[in-house]
C-alpha cells in the first residue's frame, strides 16, 4: 500500500531528495502525503490532501535539515484528509506507517487522556512512543515497549524531538529496506527498486534499523539489531549490490507509464521465451511430472492470469487445475493434497491475501511455487523450491499490463516446458506459435481503439467463450480501473442466463471473438446484442471480420491471426488498448486511478 522514505545524509537539506523519491513511490498509494524533517529548530512536519504534487506546491519554505522521512498514503483507516495523513505526530514522536494495526482499540484504551486527532491506527503508535520514551528516556527501548504492543502488520519508520541526530525503522510483514548511496546518503523505503542506491539490505520481521550520526562528524551510519524473543540484540546485516538502472522511473517519451508499459510488453514476453530457451522452467516442469492437480491462488489481474493457465494446463497438459482468488481461499478450509502443486501468483511479491495463502499451504506441508515480478519480495523469499521471475521490471503504472501478460507468458513457458517431457511434439506446436507473441502484440499496438460510450450506458458488458472469457473478465477490470464505468465479464454461454437482460438501446457489449472453434457460437451472442438495439465492439481478425457481416449497431477491430498460445496475449493487449485509449477520451489518469494502489499489503 502507502510509500515510505526515509533519508539520513551528510548533506544539509534533504527536502528536494525526499520528494523526489516519494514521486517514484506514489504509485504505492497517492490520497495524500507528508514528510517530516529534524531540523535546527525541532521535528517539524507538513503534510498535503492528494498527490505528492500538492505537498511540493504547498511546501513553507523550511530550513535545511539532514534527517527526515516523508510517505504518500493509500487511505485504510480514515479518509483521504490532512488530519489523516502521515507523518502522524504529536509534538515529540513522527511516525509513518504502512500496514494494519489490528488491536487499536486495545491500545486506546490505555491512553484514556489523549485527545484523537485523526481516524488513523498509526496515530496509538505515535503516543505510545511518546509514552515509553517519557518512561526509559530511550528511544530504541521505548519502540521495542510499544512493538510488543502491536497486533497486526506494519513497516514503521519513527524520529523523536529529543533524539536529533537518530532514525529508527522496523517491520513485521509489510516490506522495508535500507539502502545507501555512493554520497553516503542513507535511506529507508517501502520499494528500494524505485530508490537511486548502490546497496541495500532487506529487513526481516522485527528487524531494527538505527541511522545515527558519527560523533563529532556528518556522516550518519546504520546499525541493525533485532526484537525477536522479547529482547533487543544486534545483529550483523550484508549489504547486496542493488545493479539498478538509471531508467527504472523514467519516463521517456511516453505520455504516462501505462502506455510506456503497454508498449515494453513485446520485451517482456521475449524475456519468458528467452527463459524457455534456456531450460529455466525445466525444474518446475519436472515436478510437475509427479503431481496429478495444480492449485493457482492469486488476487485481480493474478487471478485472471491463473484461469488463463488452467485453460491451457488442462487443455495441453491435461493436469487437474484449481484456481482460486486468494482471500476465499484463506477461510474456506481449503484441502491441500500432497499431489499437487500450488502456484502463488503476485506482481509485487506482497500481497496479504496470498502471502496468507502461502501460510495455509505450508501449514499443510503442500509443493507450492511463487510466480512474481519482484525477487526481494517476501513471497520470492519463502520460496524455497520453486521461484520463476516475471522479468517485467518495475511496473510504476497502477494498472497492470506488462506484469499481467508476463504472468501469461511464465505460464505457457511452464506448460510447453511440461510438454517437452510429455508429447515433444504438441510442444513444438505450442512454442512456435509462443514465439510469434512479440511480433503479433507490436501488430495489436499499431491501431487505435474507440470505445462507443453511450449517453446514459449504465454498464458495459464483455464476453468470450474458451481462454476468452478470463480475458474478458480482465478487460472489464481494466475498464472499471481506468475509466470508473462498470463493466463485467461473462462467459458468452452465460449472456441467456441473466445478463441478456441489460441490452437495450444504450447497452454496449465488448465480444472476443478469434476464428476458431468457438467463433460461431461467439458470434451467436453479437446478434443476440444486435437484435435487442445494443451496440457491440466486436473484436475478431481477418476471418472472423470476413464473416461477421452484421455491421448495424456494430465496431470491428481487427486483431492479428492468432493460435491457440498466441490468442490469448492478441486479445489481452487488445483490451488494455481499448480501455488506455477510452481513460484518455474521459481525461482520467491511468497511472494514478482513483482508490487504488499497486501493493496491496493489507486484508
Amino acid at each position: 500500500m502507502c510509500g515510505i522514505v526515509a533519508i539520513a545524509s551528510p548533506r544539509t537539506n534533504i527536502v528536494e531528495s525526499l520528494l523526489d523519491a516519494l514521486t517514484a513511490l506514489e504509485y504505492r498509494g497517492y490520497d495524500s502525503a507528508g514528510l517530516a524533517l529534524l531540523s535546527p529548530r525541532g521535528l517539524v512536519r507538513h503534510r498535503a490532501v492528494g498527490k505528492v504534487k500538492n505537498l511540493r506546491d504547498t511546501l513553507p519554505a523550511l530550513e535545511a535539515a539532514p534527517i527526515g522521512m516523508a510517505h504518500t498514503r493509500w487511505a485504510v483507516m480514515g479518509a483521504a484528509t490532512e488530519a489523516n495523513a502521515h507523518p502522524q505526530f504529536d509534538g515529540e514522536t513522527a511516525v509513518v506507517h504502512n500496514g494494519i494495526i489490528e488491536n487499536v482499540g486495545e491500545l486506546k484504551s490505555m491512553l484514556p487522556d489523549i485527545i484523537w486527532e485523526s481516524q488513523t491506527d498509526t496515530e496509538v503508535v505515535v503516543h505510545l512512543v511518546s509514552s515509553f520514551v517519557r518512561k526509559e528516556r530511550d528511544l530504541l527501548a521505548a519502540i521495542k515497549s510499544t512493538v510488543q504492543l502491536l497486533k497486526g502488520t506494519f513497516a514503521l519508520v519513527i524520529l523523536h524531538k529529543d533524539f536529533p541526530d537518530m532514525l529508527v525503522a522496523t517491520k513485521r510483514i509489510n516490506p522495508l529496506s535500507v539502502g545507501k548511496s555512493n554520497t553516503g546518503d542513507l535511506f529507508v523505503t517501502s520499494d528500494i527498486a524505485v530508490i537511486p542506491v548502490e546497496q541495500y539490505i532487506d529487513l526481516e520481521d522485527d528487524d531494527v534499523c538505527v541511522m545515527r550520526k558519527r560523533v563529532g562528524e556528518g556522516d550518519f551510519f546504520a546499525e541493525f539489531y533485532t526484537f525477536r524473543h522479547n529482547k533487543l540484540e544486534k545483529i550483523e546485516k550484508t549489504w547486496k549490490d542493488a545493479n539498478q538502472t538509471a531508467t527504472v522511473t523514467s519516463i521517456g517519451d511516453y505520455k504516462n507509464f501505462t502506455i510506456k508499459e503497454i508498449h515494453e510488453q513485446p520485451n517482456v514476453i521475449q524475456k519468458s521465451i528467452n527463459a524457455l530457451n534456456r531450460g529455466d522452467y525445466i525444474p518446475i516442469a519436472q515436478e510437475m511430472m509427479n503431481k496429478s492437480a495444480i492449485n493457482i491462488i492469486a488476487c485481480g489481474s493474478s487471478f485472471y492470469a491463473g484461469l488463463i493457465g488452467k485453460y491451457w494446463l488442462e487443455r495441453f497438459g491435461r493436469l487437474l487445475t484449481n484456481v482460486e482468488i486468494s482471500s476465499e481461499f484463506n477461510y474456506r478450509y481449503p484441502v491441500i493434497t500432497k499431489n499437487s502443486l500450488t502456484l502463488f501468483i503476485s506482481q509485487s511479491g506482497e500481497t496479504l491475501d496470498t502471502l496468507k495463502a502461502m501460510e495455509v499451504v505450508r501449514a499443510e506441508q503442500g509443493d507450492f511455487a511463487v510466480i512474481t515480478n519482484v525477487l526481494q519480495s517476501t513471497m520470492a523469499k519463502a520460496a524455497t523450491r520453486h521461484l520463476l521471475d516475471l522479468g517485467a521490471g518495475p511496473e510504476l503504472s497502477v494498472v497492470s499490463t506488462k506484469a499481467f501478460t508476463a504472468q501469461l507468458a511464465v505460464l505457457i513457458g511452464v506448460v510447453i516446458q511440461y510438454l517437452k517431457f510429455k508429447d515433444p511434439r504438441a510442444a513444438d506446436i505450442l512454442q512456435e506459435d509462443f514465439e510469434r507473441v512479440p511480433g503479433l502484440l507490436s501488430q495489436v499496438m499499431g491501431q487505435n481503439y474507440h470505445l462507443p460510450l453511450i449517453p446514459n450506458a449504465s454498464s458495459i458488458l464483455y464476453l468470450g467463450r474458451g481462454i476468452c472469457y478470463p480475458i474478458a473478465l480482465e478487460g472489464a477490470l481494466k475498464l472499471k480501473e481506468t475509466t470508473y464505468i462498470h463493466a463485467e465479464g461473462y462467459p458468452g454461454g452465460e449472456m441467456k442466463h441473466g445478463p441478456i437482460a441489460l441490452i437495450d438501446a444504450r447497452a454496449v457489449s465488448v465480444i472476443l471473438a478469434p476464428h476458431n472453434e468457438l467463433f460461431n457460437k461467439i458470434v451467436s451472442n453479437a446478434h443476440e446484442v444486435i437484435a435487442r438495439g445494443g451496440h457491440v465492439v466486436f473484436f475478431t481478425d481477418a476471418a472472423g471480420n470476413a464473416e461477421f457481416t452484421q455491421r448495424a449497431n456494430s465496431t470491428a477491430y481487427v486483431m492479428p491471426s492468432s493460435g491457440p498460445v498466441s490468442e490469448a496475449f492478441v486479445y489481452s493487449l487488445g483490451m488494455q488498448a481499448l480501455a488506455y485509449d477510452a481513460a484518455g477520451g474521459l481525461g482520467c489518469d491511468p497511472d494514478r486511478p482513483r482508490n487504488l494502489a499497486k501493493s496491496v499489503t493489507v486484508e
